[in-house]
């Protein structure tokens, strides 16, 4: 950050006063952040003109990739942050650009279109996505997940769409912020499901919130079959053509099954672990309104060549 100074006229004085101070942030230069790493932060207080007294403290400095996601009080506490999510759902990221091309080139889809389309060409798009995206080769890659201690800020590291496609691995947040980043760049509705240690996509298969669908994205590198006990919320609603893709299939049905199984547990929020008070859905459209806006691509590890 550059120096920057706050002055502030004080009518009545409190021995436990506040101010606060906007930082003049380098954007760019925390964007090049990728690991934790220690700073100096130096206050220089004056009143009336005249020197007070200085304060140096050391604080640790995050990489935007460190997502914020929850905060754990004293008590132990949960205090959800899940909403900051929605800023690594990047619709305008250029690199999304190459993969709707290659999906109209490969004849998964004639034109991305929206809502243009019914609810059967809003499917196709998604699956065309998806198509893509295994042919890329995205891997699941699991990370550890942090313990919950009181007092505490939890963190998760989120991939942007350009370093999962780079690295060509993603875990289930990275591969529900490139899916939503994909969805959103074609204008289709979509929101963040975020149950304890997971998360997965709903989209919508018709305009206004209608006809929600949940894809689990975990299974973009797995070779997974429709189970034939349970509900296939795709084959009987949607007439496939020659894109008829099991895999696809599966992770819609997958996802549609942990959605219920997750609504169970909100329905039982008495009962609710600490960790299962962080259950919730994340409206994109809502966290946009509230201000959260997406962060430009970052930089991937070959720019620091």
């Amino acid at each position: 950050m550059r120096a920057s100074t706050q002055s502030i006229r004080i009518k009545n004085y409190h021995p436990s006063l506040i101010i606060n101070v906007s930082a003049q942030w380098r954007f760019s230069r925390l964007a090049r952040i990728q690991q934790r790493m220690p700073a100096e932060l130096t206050y220089t207080l004056y009143a009336n003109g005249k020197k007070v007294g200085k304060r140096t403290d050391m604080v640790q400095v995050d990489s935007v990739a460190a997502c914020p996601y929850a905060y754990v009080n004293a008590k132990g506490h949960i205090h959800s942050l899940a909403p900051f999510f929605v800023a690594y759902v990047n619709g305008n990221n250029p690199a999304l650009d190459g993969i709707l091309k290659q999906a109209i080139k490969d004849g998964y889809v004639k034109q991305f279109d929206g809502y243009q389309a019914n609810a059967a060409g809003v499917v196709q798009q998604v699956a065309a996505i998806w198509l893509v995206l295994q042919q890329r080769g995205i891997h699941y890659s699991n990370i550890a997940a942090p313990t919950v201690e009181p007092g505490k800020i939890l963190y998760q590291r989120v991939r942007s769409v350009d370093q999962s496609l780079h690295s060509a691995q993603a875990n289930c947040v990275d591969g529900t912020v490139l899916f939503a980043s994909a969805l959103e760049h074609i204008g289709i509705d979509c929101d963040l499901v975020h149950p304890p240690g997971h998360m997965f996509l709903r989209f919508y298969a018709a305009k206004s919130h209608q006809m929600p669908l949940y894809l689990e994205t975990t299974l973009l590198d797995a070779h997974a079959a429709v189970n034939s006990h349970l509900v296939n919320p795709v084959g009987k609603a949607f007439p496939w053509y020659d894109l008829r893709d099991r895999p696809f299939e599966a992770a819609i049905q997958c996802g549609c099954y942990e959605a219920a199984a997750l609504a169970k547990v909100v329905a039982g929020a008495k009962s609710m672990t600490a960790k299962e008070q962080l259950c919730s859905i994340i409206s994109i459209a809502k966290a946009r309104k509230f201000g959260i806006s997406p962060i430009p691509a970052l930089p991937t590890s070959a720019d620091h060549r």
